[in-house]
This record gives C-alpha cells, sequence and structure tokens, in this order.
C-alpha cells in the first residue's frame, strides 16, 4: 500500500466519533454485519481472505470519502455562521422594538436561506425585505 496522509480534520473526526459516537459506530457494524457482511466474509475460503489491492484501494476511497464529506460539511458550516453574523450585524443597526419575537425569528429565517442561495445580496436590505413581508402591525404598534 502506498504512503498517505491523514488531514488532522480527519484525524480529528476519527477521535471524536470514538470519544462521542462509539455506540453508533457499535451499530453501524451490527447493521453491515446484519445486512449481508458476515455472509460474505464467511463464504470466502482463506485464499481469498488476503488483503488485495482491491481491497487496500477500497480502503483509501472509505478515508477519502469520510475527509471530502467532513470538509464539505464545515465548509458549509462556515458559510451558514458567516450569513448569520451579516444578519446579526444589520439586526443590530435596526430599531426592532415593535418586532414581536414570531415576527423576527421567521424573518431571520427566511433571510438566511435567501441569502445562502445568494450571499452577494445585502443582507440588510433582504432582512428588511422579509421583515416587512412578515410583519402585521396592530393599530397599537402603529401609533
Amino acid at each position: 500500500m502506498s504512503d498517505f496522509l491523514l488531514s488532522f480534520e480527519l484525524l480529528y473526526l476519527i477521535n471524536w466519533l470514538l470519544k462521542n459516537e462509539k455506540s453508533r459506530l457499535k451499530l453501524l457494524v451490527k447493521q453491515a454485519v446484519k445486512n449481508g457482511l458476515a455472509a460474505e466474509i464467511y463464504k470466502l475460503d482463506e485464499s481469498q481472505k488476503q488483503p488485495t489491492e482491491s481491497l487496500q484501494n477500497g480502503f483509501l476511497d472509505f478515508i477519502a470519502h469520510l475527509e471530502d464529506t467532513l470538509l464539505d460539511h464545515l465548509e458549509t458550516t462556515d458559510h451558514i455562521q458567516g450569513i448569520r453574523d451579516k444578519l446579526l450585524t444589520s439586526l443590530n443597526e435596526l430599531n426592532i422594538s415593535h418586532l414581536d419575537s414570531h415576527t423576527l425569528l421567521t424573518s431571520l429565517r427566511q433571510a438566511e436561506e435567501e441569502l445562502s442561495k445568494n450571499s452577494q445580496k445585502d443582507s440588510k436590505r433582504v432582512l428588511l425585505k422579509t421583515i416587512f413581508n412578515n410583519w402585521s402591525p396592530t393599530k397599537k404598534e402603529v401609533n
């Protein structure tokens, strides 16, 4: 097998899974055994139970898949956090004293969704638009 290097993020994920999700990992292995892994292994004769290039490549593919999945999710989390930071900055610039919490939370969720599709939009403008669309002021709030 050729040399390969595991990224810090992947090593950290594996360590975290062993510390925090050991029971889920056991369940995943149990399901694999139950769903045919054991039967496939028992069908093999001793000469077939040697590490082959195909199995080693399968391991490398598995590790690469784990790392790609982790990095995709980390990038998505960073992107969403950036949008939330922009929205909170915009929110701090507005007078929201007349807004009820339901309207505010609904507007923030909708603005986040819109900005996640196009983060180049002006976050303050998007937030104001969603608040305006969701707000139904009472006569008392208008006076």
